[in-house]
C-alpha cells in the first residue's frame, strides 16, 4: 500500500505546487487561494472556538521548522523566502489532502483534472481515505478488514468504475481504496505493475475460519479479480 501512495503523495505535490505556485511563488501563506468558510471561525462540539486556515498553517509551519531537507536548509540558511515548490517537501500527506480541501473549488478543479478527475469532491474524499490508509500502514494496523464510516465516492461515468461495478461492502473496505489508487497510478505511471503485486499477495491468502475475501471487500471467494481490471 505504502509503495503506491508514494508515487501519488509525490505527484500530488507536485500537481499542487504547480497549479497554485504558478499564481504565487508564497500562494500556502495567502487566504485568498483558500474557501473563504475554512478562514472564518467556528465551534467544535466541546464548545472551543476553531480556526481550520490557522490550524492548517500551524501544522505546515512546524513541519517547514523541523525538516531538514536541503532545499529548505538552503532557503533557512540565506533568509529567502520558501516557494510553494519547496514547502511542499516538508509536508505529509495528511497536510497536503488538507491543503486540496481547503482550497478554492477552481484550483481543486485543475488538480483533479491533471489526473483525469471530473469531479474535485471525489478526489477530495478519495485524499482523505489514502491518508487514514497511509497512517495504519505506517504503523503497521491492521487493515485487511478494516471499515471505513464513509463509502468512497467512484466517477460513475468512468468506463474503469462501470467495469468493476464496486458495491457498498467493497467501497467501505480495502478493494475499493485499491481500485481508487490504482485508478491514480494509471494516470501517474501507465506503466506500473503495482496491482499484479497486490493480486499476487492477496492470492496467498491462507484458508483459516472467519479470514475471507469478503472482508476485503472482494467480490467472490475466488482471490483477486484481475479479469475486471484487465490483467
Amino acid at each position: 500500500m505504502l509503495d503506491a501512495i508514494e508515487r501519488i503523495e509525490i505527484h500530488m505535490r507536485a500537481i499542487v505546487a504547480h497549479e497554485v505556485g504558478y499564481h504565487d511563488p508564497l500562494a500556502y501563506l495567502d487566504p485568498r487561494f483558500v474557501n473563504p468558510k475554512q478562514t472564518m471561525n467556528w465551534q467544535d462540539r466541546r464548545g472551543r472556538q476553531r480556526n481550520t486556515w490557522s490550524e492548517w498553517q500551524a501544522r505546515q509551519t512546524d513541519q517547514i521548522n523541523r525538516s531538514r531537507e536541503d532545499c529548505i536548509e538552503w532557503h533557512r540558511q540565506n533568509h529567502k523566502a520558501m516557494p510553494f515548490w519547496v514547502v511542499v517537501e516538508a509536508w505529509d500527506f495528511g497536510t497536503l489532502s488538507k491543503y486540496f480541501e481547503i482550497l478554492k473549488g477552481s484550483y481543486q478543479n485543475r488538480i483533479a483534472a491533471r489526473l483525469g478527475i471530473s469531479n474535485a469532491k471525489v478526489l477530495k474524499d478519495w485524499l482523505q481515505e489514502i491518508n487514514t490508509l497511509r497512517n495504519r500502514s505506517a504503523h503497521h494496523t491492521r487493515i485487511w478488514n478494516q471499515v471505513a464510516s464513509n463509502p468512497l465516492p467512484v466517477l460513475p461515468a468512468e468506463a474503469y468504475f462501470q467495469a468493476l461495478a464496486l458495491d457498498q461492502n467493497a467501497l467501505s473496505r480495502l478493494y475499493g481504496l485499491i481500485s481508487v489508487m490504482w485508478f491514480l497510478l494509471r494516470q501517474i505511471g501507465p506503466g506500473s505493475r503495482w496491482l499484479q503485486q497486490v493480486g499476487d499477495i492477496i492470492d496467498t491468502k491462507p484458508d483459516l475460519p472467519g479470514c475471507l475475501f469478503a472482508s476485503l471487500g472482494l467480490p467472490s471467494e475466488h482471490g483477486f479479480p484481475r479479469q475486471l481490471f484487465g490483467i
